[in-house]
Order: C-alpha cells, then structure tokens, then sequence
C-alpha cells in the first residue's frame, strides 16, 4: 500500500483542447486527482474526462465567483486557462487575475 496521498487539482478550462491534456496527463499515474469546470456537465468532453477516473466535474462559470470558491476548496493546486477567445481579452486577464485571487483565499 503507497503512503502517497492523491493530490486534487483545479481546473479552469479543461474541457477545451489544452486543459484535455492536462487532465490526462495528471491523472495517468494516479496521484492527482482533478476537478474540473465546464459550463456543461453532460458535454462530451466532460463525459470523456470522466471516464478516466480520478475526475470529477463541477458545472458552473469561472465568472460567478462562488463557483470558482467551491472548485479551490480543499485542493492543493490548480490550472487556469481562460478562452481569450471567448470570453475577450479584457475578461481573460481579469478572471485569471481574480481566480488566483480566490484561491488564495
């Protein structure tokens, strides 16, 4: 039995083409867990993160503050990676800017 205990990891964005690879990569070996954020919980690609074990989904908006809150609460690390393209260039660097904000809260 590993005395590693499973790490959880925040995701902001890892539904999108990045954030996949990202969720893949952590949770391959086993000792990331990962939560991720998607505004659709029964999209394909969440469906597909899901399969992997070691996911979990949380479906809201990074740009409702409470939703970003309950997805650092009791994780140890994060990865952000806001659409520019989506949601503009002014909206991106302020929601990364606030989400590292609250998670150090």
């Amino acid at each position: 039995m590993s005395s590693h205990a499973t790490s959880t990891i925040f995701v902001i964005g890892g539904t999108g083409a990045q954030g996949m690879r990202i969720v893949r990569a952590l949770v391959a070996d086993k000792k990331y867990s990962v939560r991720v954020l998607t505004r659709d919980s029964a999209s394909p690609r969440a469906q597909a993160l899901l399969a992997l074990g070691n996911v979990s989904i949380l479906e809201g908006s990074f740009a409702d503050e409470d939703v970003p809150r309950e997805g650092f609460s009791s994780c140890d690390g994060a990865f952000i990676n806001i659409d520019g393209f989506n949601t503009g260039e002014k909206a991106e660097t302020y929601w990364a800017i606030r989400s590292y904000e609250i998670a150090i809260e």
